[in-house]
């Protein structure tokens, strides 16, 4: 096989029409924590912060997928740039975190669930793409 039959697949996106559907689906979770705080829903709270998480999880997801309006060979090295950051943060982040909780004698070590490593790694990952396209 040489290199002109070798084809770089393009990551499958959400297309940049929807990204207004997008911004408006983080409505949802906003919705539920107001009418959990409002009293209105009677869950439990481990219940909750898993429903929350997964509510907001999943436009994150959306939006971290979402096409850019010119979708180029610059977006492409961005988007891999900040999902590298992203790693090496999650990465420093469980290492630094048990660490610490084999330096500071507060009994109980916190457990980091995949959930919050994951929001974690998105919120991070969002963040530095936006930087980075900004900088241009």
């Amino acid at each position: 096989m040489n290199n002109s039959e070798i084809q770089t697949q393009k990551p499958k996106l959400v297309a940049y029409k929807y990204k207004k559907w997008v911004y408006t689906s983080f409505l949802i979770p906003v919705t539920f924590l107001i009418l959990k705080m409002a009293g209105v829903l009677e869950l439990e709270a481990q219940t909750s912060k898993s429903l929350f998480s997964v509510l907001f999880f999943i436009p994150l997801m959306l939006l971290a997928f979402t096409a850019e309006k010119i979708e180029d060979e610059r977006i492409e090295k961005i988007r891999m740039r900040a999902l590298g950051a992203a790693s090496l943060f999650a990465f420093s982040y469980v290492m630094i975190r048990n660490i610490m909780d084999l330096l500071t004698p507060s009994g109980e070590p916190y457990i980091l669930s995949a959930n919050e490593l994951i929001l974690t790694m998105l919120f991070f990952y969002l963040i530095n793409k936006y930087f980075l396209l900004k900088k241009g």
